[in-house]
């Protein structure tokens, strides 16, 4: 037997679900295992005066499986929106009944230096409140740092996977390069390319070098990887 769509008017976005992927949430379990009619619409759409934008992550969790990542590469993990799904799923213990409503609250996290307006409703879905409360998401990125130094400038020119950011710092370096007393020009810079021929040449005069001005640079590695097995939650 097909599914039949049901209607969520949350805030002010209409979202379009069924019974069975609410269950997984035992705020709506509650709700929907007896008449609702005091939220219901015109339109047959049930009312939820909830954050539609933090909903929209519940929701889709309740589909798929999948426990929200938000990161990104440059900024790292966004707290302000684990923690504003948190709240949403924390607070509701507190209450016996999934129709008591709550004032907004408006709290400052010093730990990150913003505030979050969290509203009324929560709707009790355990495993996403586990997977941000025990910061589990933390697993799912893993971030791996190597330096190295660059001796040639033509190593700085070379294509890289797109989980690895590459950052080069340079400097200038005066060095005593090694002169071959046959002048033979492969053998610049390494004595040991010398043979008979060059040692019988230079015969007892002191080895020559030449000061050259060299680019060194030091090469930054941070390579990223995503274990996406970690944000699939096989025991929902």
């Amino acid at each position: 037997m097909a599914a039949v769509p049901l209607s969520l008017q949350v805030g002010e976005r209409k979202f379009t679900t069924t019974k069975a992927t609410l269950s997984k949430s035992g705020f709506f379990s509650a709700l929907l295992a007896g008449p609702w009619e005091g939220d219901l619409l015109m339109d047959g759409s049930y009312f939820i005066d909830a954050d539609p934008d933090i909903f929209d992550f519940v929701l889709k969790y309740l589909r798929h499986g999948i426990l929200p990542l938000f990161y990104d590469k440059v900024k790292g993990h966004d707290y302000r929106l684990y923690l504003a799904v948190l709240e949403r799923e924390h607070i509701l213990g507190h209450f016996a009944s999934p129709f008591h409503k709550i004032s907004i609250i408006r709290k400052r996290i010093d730990e990150y230096g913003f505030i979050l307006i969290w509203e009324a409703r929560y709707f009790q879905v355990e495993s996403l409140e586990k997977w941000i409360h025990d910061k589990t998401y933390l697993k799912a990125i893993k971030s791996t740092h190597r330096a190295s130094e660059v001796d040639r400038i033509q190593d700085v020119s070379r294509s890289f996977s797109s989980e690895l950011d590459v950052e080069y710092h340079t400097s200038w370096k005066t060095e005593k390069i090694y002169i071959c007393p046959r002048r033979i020009f492969v053998h610049r810079g390494n004595p040991e390319a010398c043979g008979r021929q060059c040692k019988q040449a230079q015969g007892t005069a002191e080895p020559e070098y030449e000061e050259e001005l060299t680019v060194k640079a030091l090469a930054i590695e941070k390579e990223t990887t995503f274990n996406f097995e970690i944000c699939m939650d096989d025991d929902r």
